[in-house]
């Protein structure tokens, strides 16, 4: 019989808390790209094509990038990033190391404040392969979001 009361009100707790959530939880989609290359966010390489990129929760550093055809997501955490001077649209910029891109900013379109990536195991290690062959600095790339 415990079993059972233990369950009920499990159930009920549940079912109380998903329906206090307000229909505007769901966070709307940021913005869309068209990347024309394949790239690196937290160590997932993603192939080239059309994302969205959206807010996991009102927080705004939790964000996830998600491919259109909804085969590839990767959730990730980001730090705010002041801008010299706030950009005239919204862009991602990713870091170049030859073929290999990886995600580094998303900055929005009249906003002095973007949103920036830690820098991964991978990068570091390519900046400092890169720094030891005495190549020059990463390419930095920017891509348009609409």
């Amino acid at each position: 019989m415990s079993k059972y009361f233990i369950s009920v009100v499990a159930s009920c707790f549940l079912l109380a808390l998903l329906s206090a959530a307000p229909a505007s939880a769901q966070p709307a989609t940021l913005e869309r790209a068209v990347i024309p290359f394949d790239f690196i966010v937290r160590g997932k390489t993603l192939p080239a094509g059309t994302y969205s990129i959206r807010r996991i929760n009102d927080s705004s550093e939790a964000l996830v990038i998600q491919s259109q055809n909804l085969r590839s997501r990767v959730a990730f955490e980001t730090e705010p990033l002041e801008a010299r001077l706030p950009p005239s649209r919204s862009e991602m910029v990713f870091h170049r190391y030859g073929n290999t891109y990886f995600l580094r900013e998303i900055r929005t379109g009249g906003e002095a404040e973007g949103r920036e990536l830690a820098t991964s195991r991978a990068e570091r290690d390519l900046q400092r392969e890169t720094a030891k062959n005495n190549v020059a600095e990463p390419e930095t790339v920017a891509v348009a979001l609409y």
